[in-house]
């Protein structure tokens, strides 16, 4: 039986999860001779492929002839041990206890290491990451994220629905309505198609070169601006500037036209045809474009000063001090932040009155001001509209349109998530069946040890406490076991009814229609059923049996009769196991 047996090759290994076991495995090799051996599943890298890798790395440094650089992955890995992290580390030194704050985040895969340097074969990033309560409550947290494992794979799936019934309705109330950009009504197949457009010119416009190209076109024409002004004020009658100032005004006029020209050859265009695209709407666009630009990178700017006001209330503490600097620090930033909104505001209007002067009457498209700009957040459409992009399409100018890209572009998400809660659930119930089935064969093992005459003294138990009698430590054990069994198959019946929900919720599209948790759990109900059946018939034999005693024992008597138990009455190996018992106390 593999896990996994039922998970769906869309989604397979997207969820992948990586803690650093260096620390650990390396306890464990120095604790002694008779460690385990590592085993790597099948869902990790395994080693041989990372000792490929490594080859490959030094093979190619060795042909491109690659000078030794400084490992910079080595020096980041040491950040973890700054003063910031020393109390963390320090509650985890020589407890086997992994942490995870050496702000490692691997983009790819999971990996299982044995040695301590991070190397250049494998790509990491910094990421501060902390463990709240590692120590004594790890175990506790753990074993009550399992028992409460399937209710809350059910309680992700509702919510997924609950979003998905949310966007179905808003779908439903779009495609009601008629789509002004084309002859019908909207459609679903239209919101993809337009969200294959967005992302289409967006990649385009994240080009570097498209970006360098659109700066210059836009430096271009705010030269030109300025170069009218100049040629406006020669040449104006009433200009009362003497004739040498005059020269000085017509001098500065020639030379930047000769590098306006230069500019204009490297965008491979003709001067003559850019003269006179600031007033076009192509030209206000990209002035536009380029003044919220800059209006963008004074908000990140600012909210980035803002930043430990607004997470103060989550833990952080500052003092009056510090924050009368960032204040003050965002105050100075009023007047440069003022003037690229007053720049905003007027290439916005100008546009709109060229492109479509209905636009400006949208609340969206008023005015910007200072109070507005310091609540605007680093995920407001401002920043991702079409003007933004440089666009005319649908998805850039009509609202309708945007909303039912965000609902189909959630459904799809829905639809992933379910996917993965889909494999999730069966990776689960497939552990619980493997578990158990482990758990059932080890009992088996070791009754069949313990029944042996002679018992073999190098059977696979005999390196298990060396100093215990084999018989009696067979026989605690297997009780071991058999409890360890009983508080399994509780888990497995607290989890079967959320796991029927969420087997008959997806089974439907996405699964098969069987799977080994069913048999085992009918099993452990049918033996709950048939041993419960057996106590209630053993009692009322008892019961008949009293009625039957002309002279029924008091309590005293019962309370001794329960306490006596004669050489006959006592089990084979009793001896064994009461001796295993007192030398484990």
């Amino acid at each position: 039986m593999q896990t996994g047996s039922h998970r769906l090759k869309s989604v397979n290994n997207r969820l992948i999860i990586l803690l650093d076991g260096n620390f650990q495995h390396q306890h464990q090799k120095a604790a002694g001779r008779n460690y385990a051996s590592l085993v790597t599943p099948d869902i990790f890298v395994q080693p041989s492929n990372l000792d490929n890798m490594k080859e490959y790395i030094l093979l190619q440094e060795a042909l491109h002839k690659v000078p030794n650089k400084r490992d910079k992955c080595t020096e980041s890995h040491k950040a973890a041990n700054n003063y910031r992290s020393s109390t963390t580390w320090k509650g985890c030194d020589n407890t086997g206890l992994m942490g995870l704050c050496c702000r490692h985040d691997l983009r790819y895969s999971m990996l299982m290491l044995t040695s301590g340097a991070a190397n250049q074969s494998i790509e990491v990033r910094n990421k501060n990451n902390r463990l709240s309560a590692i120590l004594h409550q790890s175990q506790y947290r753990n074993r009550k994220s399992i028992a409460n494992l399937a209710e809350w794979l059910r309680h992700k799936l509702d919510q997924a629905l609950i979003r998905c019934n949310n966007k179905l309705v808003v779908i439903r109330g779009l495609v009601e309505q008629r789509n002004p950009n084309a002859e019908s009504n909207y459609t679903v197949n239209f919101f993809r198609f337009q969200w294959a457009d967005q992302k289409q010119i967006g990649l385009i416009e994240e080009d570097e070169e498209v970006t360098a190209k659109k700066k210059k076109l836009a430096k271009f024409l705010t030269d030109e601006e300025v170069l009218h002004l100049y040629r406006e004020r020669v040449l104006c009658k009433e200009c009362s500037e003497s004739i040498f100032k005059i020269n000085e005004i017509l001098g500065v006029i020639n030379n930047k036209e000769a590098s306006q020209k230069m500019v204009v050859e490297s965008l491979g265009e003709r001067y003559e045809d850019l003269r006179g695209a600031g007033k076009t709407e192509i030209g206000l666009l990209v002035l536009l474009w380029k003044a919220k630009t800059d209006l963008f990178a004074l908000v990140v700017d600012v909210w980035a000063k803002r930043e430990p006001l607004m997470t103060a209330q989550a833990g952080n503490i500052l003092g009056t001090q510090l924050k009368e600097k960032i204040l003050a620090a965002i105050k100075r930033q009023k007047a440069p932040v003022e003037k690229a909104i007053k720049l905003f505001n007027a290439w916005q209007k100008a546009y709109f009155q060229k492109a479509d002067p209905r636009q400006l009457q949208l609340p969206e498209n008023w005015d910007l001001t200072f109070d507005k700009f310091l609540r605007i957040d680093l995920d407001n459409p401002l920043w991702s509209n079409g003007h933004f992009y440089y666009n005319r399409a649908p998805w850039a100018t009509d609202p309708n349109v945007r909303i039912g890209i965000k609902s189909v572009l959630l459904l799809d998400r829905v639809e992933e998530d379910t996917k993965l809660l889909i494999q999730e659930l069966d990776w689960s119930i497939t552990w619980v069946c493997q578990h158990w089935d482990v758990t059932i064969r080890a009992i088996s093992n070791l009754r069949e040890a313990s029944t042996q005459e002679p018992i073999d003294l190098n059977n696979r138990f005999a390196c298990i406490l060396l100093s215990f009698p084999m018989k009696g430590w067979l026989r605690l054990l297997q009780s071991e076991l058999a409890r360890h069994l009983a508080n399994h198959e509780g888990l497995m019946l607290a989890w079967m009814p959320d796991v029927e929900q969420l087997w008959e919720s997806t089974c439907s599209r996405h699964t098969k229609s069987n799977h080994p948790w069913f048999e085992v759990i009918q099993k452990i109900k049918d033996d709950l059923t048939s041993s419960g059946v057996s106590d209630i018939y053993n009692a009322l034999e008892r019961l008949d049996f009293a009625k039957d005693d002309p002279n029924p024992p008091n309590d005293d008597e019962r309370a001794e009769d329960h306490n006596w138990i004669t050489d006959e009455e006592s089990t084979p190996g009793g001896d064994d196991e009461v001796a295993a018992c007192a030398e484990l106390e």
